[in-house]
């Protein structure tokens, strides 16, 4: 056995380990995921072993990691290897090589290797564990690492010297486990790779390292690290310099008053896509470390100047602070820490500085999250847009909870704070705009115990009034409660609220700010949603209930001297359930339903104010004016309920009933009036109106406006009333229109149809029925008319139209067809019958007449109606027993025909006729013949509308129809009167009112030498207007 061997030790020394027993090794170590691999290996006497060019490498999906050691030298504890823990006395490798050949995205990448050639490890029988020539370029840095530690097996307990958690038994490696831990390193060489061409530097980056002593006395450790780099250029950052540098001495090197742990860091010119630096620097010390390693009292400080954030810089940031371990428990640390920022910018708005102090924190290693804190924050000057603050501070006590529940998944970042117990108070002074607002100071107080937050009161004060209230919410129900007073004027705070919330503040306008009670309550969104909809989660569950109460206040300029309302908010509904709005004479109750997401909305109002209250609120002059034609005794009463959609205005409603007595409109009196409204469908509706005057009432089934189409509809409208007043409650224009037609009594009218309403020319179908009883017009009067108006398009027609006329009758009817120019043609027919011209022609005249007679009589025209000159038509009359010679037309023949015999130009005329026919504006007859027993007259001629004469002749014969006479001697006289009748016929000029005659067959002048005998014939031609008194009738 002992030959075999020695024969076996010395193959192993000479041949090395055989391929069977390679292959039993690679096969094992590739079932934990390890390639092995080796030129040979070789068993020293001394029972070292021995390889050359050792390969290590581990592969999977990701790739390949691999190291190669040129000579390796170890001599294992052969004692160690049978209790099941074995251990090296010695260890030795030297010439060192690493790659890495990787796969991203099915891609292999380019390969990595850094070769060491010099480089050496050692661990002796004595605990030392040493590296020599352990330097060279890795992955472009240029790295250092030296060591020599005595015990350095020592450093394996570090971390539980650190932790004081019990070392954890090592798990079996396994090809799974293996790949998981080497999983990291392969992505972030993938990652190194990737950007390896778009990283630069000016200067070559360099790492060194360095650590002696002995580890089982840690007063003996010293060393360093220190990194430095210049102009370093990634896609994500550039660097202008960078250094950090630390330093561990030993007791012996530290000496009094230095610092056993010391370090430091450098920045410049740093630049990424969210934030620049102009320098950043930090310093860290620690005189003495811990028998656990980690020091006894640490400080530090850091600070930058000119920092810019994505939204926020600042000129200068400064940061102290202290961790002392405690001694009454190793491992436990109290922290101190304060802070100072200068002249800090957050958009448009400017911090002067900020102060902030973390005091009374204490920790562990094993529970790194502190069990107790005191927070303080202080800002100085505020300014931001439009407004600014002078100071504000938050102070904080935390503490760490036992008892407090475990949070889940729900929770989200409300879990960091689950574990704590917080109060908290806040304060900040002199808020103030750039207009009115001044906020003398806000404060609060409140206090998180998971899961609830409350904020137990806050309270803002202003120059006049201010805010309380509370709230709270619970983290796990995700319910907020807030309850609040205010009685502060919102102009003060109109800036910091919404367009649509400062176009509602504005219309109001009070001497004493509101005083508004109110408590909200809402649902929040899931904190684990990032993203919330605020509007379609949170409002749907949104509570409010309050009250509003107010003094002396101006709405839109509608003084009112109070009003007070509850206010509530539900279901996404808007509530004004009870609002009261008081005025010295009377008062608003109103009710108001309005849905947020549908925009539908409900009023109920009741109305006892005056009218005229509202005109300061009124949009338009016209609309003003409208309201100050009314004049009230007593305020009128409306009551009713709109509906629709705002916005919308097409599916507006409302129903409404008018009650008003003793009031007038356009200084017309009205003893009552009441109506019912109602707006449907874009149309207006009134029905069942009164109206009562003094002098009669009016009803109105129905009236109907369409908002669009402006058409307005009407029904069975009865009236009798005063048609002044009607005319002059209608306008000045109107009244004066109808001024020369007046009804001695109210006359009785109905009238149906419709109107267009509106500017321009417009069209209507409309029927008025006129029952009229006794009327005027201009200078006539009549005991009775009735008739019946039709308004149809642009056409009127008056038809059926009776009237007592003078004794008489008269009838007729008209037509006029309106152009755009209010023009109309006109087409009128009336007739007249019997009518007495004792009283015709006294209106006619202004004063008592002598005239007398019945005359019958048609007359036909057609017209322009602003058009004096376009009358033409046809007109026909009869006289019966008439006394005509009053007028001057044929009053100038009554001294002639006297002349002649006695009572001639006196005489009443039996009958008359003509026939007319006007012809632009000029009427002309040529057979007016008048009749009597003594004397007929004959007229032809021209007259125009302004009673100009032309082309006329008269001609009188006298005896013509003296029933004495007739037929046996009347061919006798009129033979043996013939040249007398030649001697009266008469040439007419002048006016109707003034006319002048001439004698057409013997001229003027040839009667001056037979002045005797034509005396008569003479002053029958006076220069100027006879003075002589008319004719006496003579039967």
């Amino acid at each position: 056995m002992a030959l075999l061997g020695m024969t076996a030790i010395g193959y192993l020394n000479q041949v090395g380990l055989p391929d069977f027993a390679k292959r039993e090794l690679q096969e094992r170590l590739a079932k934990r995921g390890i390639e092995l691999e080796f030129d040979w290996l070789r068993l020293e006497f001394n029972g070292a072993w021995k390889a050359k060019w050792l390969r290590l490498g581990q592969a999977d999906s990701a790739g390949k990691l691999s190291l190669a050691i040129q000579d390796v030298h170890v001599r294992p504890n052969y004692q160690s290897l049978f209790s099941g823990a074995p251990s090296m006395e010695e260890l030795g490798l030297s010439g060192l090589g690493l790659g890495a050949a990787l796969v991203a995205d099915g891609t292999n990448l380019p390969p990595i290797t850094v070769n060491l050639p010099k480089a050496g490890v050692r661990w002796g029988d004595t605990g030392i564990f040493s590296t020599e020539g352990l330097e060279g370029e890795v992955l472009g840095v240029q790295m250092g690492i030296s060591l020599n530690v005595t015990n350095a097996l020592k450093l394996r307990e570090l971390p539980t010297r650190i932790s004081g958690k019990p070392k954890m038994e090592p798990k079996p490696i396994t090809a799974e486990s293996l790949s998981r831990a080497l999983r990291p390193i392969k992505d972030g060489l993938v990652e190194f790779l990737k950007r390896r061409d778009v990283i630069g530097t000016d200067k070559q980056p360099v790492v060194q390292l360095a650590l002696g002593g002995d580890a089982a006395v840690p007063e003996t450790l010293s060393g360093g690290i220190t990194i430095k780099a210049g102009g370093f250029t990634t896609p994500d950052a550039t660097v202008g310099q960078f250094e950090l540098g630390l330093n561990l001495l030993n007791d012996d090197s530290a000496g009094e008053g230095s610092k056993r742990l010391s370090g430091k860091l450098a920045v410049s010119d740093l630049v990424t896509e969210r934030a620049k630096l102009k320098t950043l620097t930090g310093e860290i010390s620690s005189p003495a470390l811990g028998t656990n390693l980690l020091p006894a009292t640490l400080e530090y400080q850091l600070s930058a100047r000119e920092v810019d954030l994505e939204q926020m810089q600042f000129k200068s940031v400064g940061l102290k602070g202290s961790v002392i371990q405690l001694e009454s428990s190793q491992r436990r640390f109290s922290h101190q820490l304060s802070g100072t920022a200068q002249e800090l910018a957050l958009g448009q708005s400017q911090v002067d500085s900020v102060q902030w102090r973390v005091g009374q924190l204490t920790n562990s290693i094993a529970e790194p999250i502190p069990n107790e804190a005191e927070v303080t924050l202080k800002l100085g000057r505020v300014g931001v847009p439009g407004g600014s603050l002078s100071s504000a501070e938050l102070s904080a006590a935390i503490r760490r909870d036992e008892t407090a529940p475990e949070p889940d998944e729900s929770w989200a970042y409300w879990a960091f704070l689950a574990p704590y117990q917080v109060k908290f108070t806040g304060l900040a002074k002199r808020l103030a705009d750039d207009k009115k607002l001044a906020i003398e100071d806000i404060s609060l107080a409140g206090e998180w115990s998971a899961p609830r937050l409350v904020v137990n009161e806050y309270e803002a004060h202003f120059d006049e009034g201010g805010a309380t209230g509370s709230a709270e919410l619970d983290v796990v129900t995700r319910l907020a409660k807030a309850t609040n007073r205010t009685d502060f004027d919102f102009h003060r705070i109109i800036d910091l609220l919404t367009p649509k919330v400062q176009r509602w503040i504005r219309q109001y306008e009070w001497e004493e700010a509101p005083v508004v009670e109110a408590t909200v309550k809402a649902t929040l969104p899931e904190w684990t949603n990032k993203k919330p909809d605020w509007r379609r989660e949170v409002r749907p569950t949104m509570t409010i209930d309050g009250k509003v109460n107010s003094g002396p206040v101006t709405f839109r300029g509608i003084r009112l001297e109070a009003v007070e309302s509850d206010l509530r908010y539900t279901n996404l509904t808007w509530l004004l359930p009870n609002m009261v709005a008081r005025r010295p004479e009377g008062e608003v109750r109103f009710a108001m339903r309005s849905h947020t997401e549908t925009q539908d909305f409900h009023f109920d109002f009741h109305s006892a104010i005056d009218p005229h209250a509202i005109k300061p609120a009124l949009e338009t002059e016209k609309q003003k004016k409208g309201i100050e034609y009314f004049e009230f005794d007593r305020t009128p009463v409306i009551e009713g309920q709109i509906w629709g959609r705002w916005r919308e205005r097409e599916l507006t409603g409302l129903r409404a009933s008018v009650a008003a007595t003793n009031f007038a409109f356009r200084a017309q009196q009205v003893d009552s009036l009441t109506v019912g409204l109602m707006l449907t469908n874009g149309v207006l509706h009134a029905t069942n109106a009164v109206l009562h005057r003094p002098e009669g009432s009016a009803t109105l089934e129905a009236l109907g406006f369409d908002v669009g189409t402006k058409r307005l509809y009407l029904t069975n409208a009865v009236g009798c009333l005063n048609p002044v007043a009607v005319t002059t409650a209608i306008g000045p224009r109107t009244a004066q229109a109808f001024k020369p037609y007046r009804f001695k009594e109210p006359p009785k009218a109905v009238v149906n149809g419709w109107v267009q309403t509106g500017p321009g020319r417009n069209p209507a179908g409309l029927h008025f029925d006129v029952d009229g009883g006794a009327f005027q017009f201009s200078k006539f009067n009549t005991l009775d008319i009735d008739g019946d108006i039709f308004w149809r398009g642009h056409t009127l027609t008056l038809t059926n139209v009776v009237s007592e006329f003078y004794g008489g009758e008269l009838r007729g009817n008209l037509f006029a067809d309106f152009d755009e120019n209010r023009s109309a043609e006109i087409d009128f027919h009336l007739e007249t019958k019997q009518t007495e011209l004792t009283g015709f022609m006294s209106d006619v005249l202004g004063r008592d007449s002598g005239l007398s007679g019945q005359v019958d009589g048609v007359l036909d025209i057609r017209a322009i109606s602003n058009d004096w000159s376009s009358w033409d038509g046809t007109a026909s009359a009869t006289l019966n027993d008439g006394y005509l010679w009053e007028l001057p037309l044929f009053g100038m023949f009554s001294p002639l025909l006297d002349r002649m015999a006695p009572g001639l130009g006196a005489s009443k005329f039996s009958e008359g006729t003509a026939d007319f026919q006007i012809v632009d504006s000029i009427v002309k007859s040529r057979n007016l013949e008048l009749k009597s027993q003594l004397v007929r007259l004959q007229y032809t001629g021209d007259v125009d509308f302004e009673g100009r004469i032309s082309d006329a002749g008269v001609v009188a014969e006298a005896l013509r129809d003296t029933w004495v006479i007739g037929p046996v001697l009347g061919l006798v006289l009129n033979l043996a009167l013939s040249p007398i009748e030649r001697m009266l016929k008469f040439n007419v000029t002048g006016t109707l009112n003034d006319p002048e005659m001439e004698l057409k067959h013997i001229p003027k002048v040839l009667l001056v030498p037979v002045q005797l005998p034509f005396k008569l014939i003479d002053d029958l031609v006076p220069d100027g207007e006879s003075n002589s008194p008319a004719p006496k009738k003579t039967d």
